[in-house]
């Protein structure tokens, strides 16, 4: 699935959880990012940006 890989690129690994679209023997029935997949997106939007040069 593309947006398991994309979440990939952002900084998301792996989780344990079935019901995420970060599963890795992800179920391509998945509709939509799950609650823990949008937990771990935000948390990676809350790091530090890359200094201006």
């Amino acid at each position: 699935m593309v947006l398991h890989e994309l979440a990939h690129v952002l900084g998301l690994g792996h989780v344990d959880a079935a019901d995420q679209v970060m599963a890795p023997d992800l179920d391509d029935s998945l509709p939509d990012l799950g609650a823990g997949d949008l937990t771990g997106l935000a948390r990676l939007g809350q790091g530090a940006c890359l200094p201006e040069r």
